[in-house]
């Protein structure tokens, strides 16, 4: 006959293997280090050496926040529409990721609009992405404000 644990065993097996840290790829960690190469360059000004190591960094390992960087780059250059297509491509991975949310709403105060409009589902008032977005909005509305007195 098997023994069955007791409960609080059970419970505490559980919350162990909930809690211990996770296994981090090397293909995750590779990809992290090519984004850090990435994101000095772009702080150095040079955002065409960034967005070359960021691209190494997605041919690795896609993630949101490399994506959510290369769109930052195409924002400086100041090639907006490309810069929204990677926040966009960013959210498609993580519709939670918040730089991308907050990077979207500067795109759009940019081009004069909202900073609701981007986040906001037609006619529903409710943000799809979820609290982060709300978060994202409210930060947003203050810059918005501040903006306008």
């Amino acid at each position: 006959m098997k023994k069955i644990l007791p409960l609080p065993a059970l419970a505490a097996f559980a919350l162990l293997i909930l809690f211990l840290p996770r296994p981090v790829s090397k293909a995750a960690k590779d990809a992290s280090a090519l984004d850090n190469v990435g994101i000095a360059y772009y702080y150095r000004g040079d955002q065409n050496g960034a967005m070359v190591w960021f691209r190494k960094a997605l041919e690795v390992a896609p993630s949101p926040s490399i994506y959510n960087n290369i769109g930052a780059c195409f924002y400086v250059k100041g090639a907006v529409d490309s810069a929204k297509v990677y926040f966009h491509r960013a959210l498609a991975l993580d519709e939670t990721e918040h730089n991308a949310l907050m990077n979207l709403g500067r795109v759009s105060l940019r081009e004069g609009g909202s900073t609701r409009s981007h986040l906001l589902r037609e006619g529903e008032g409710q943000a799809p992405y979820g609290l982060v977005a709300e978060e994202a909005l409210k930060e947003l509305e203050r810059i918005e404000k501040t903006r306008l007195k």
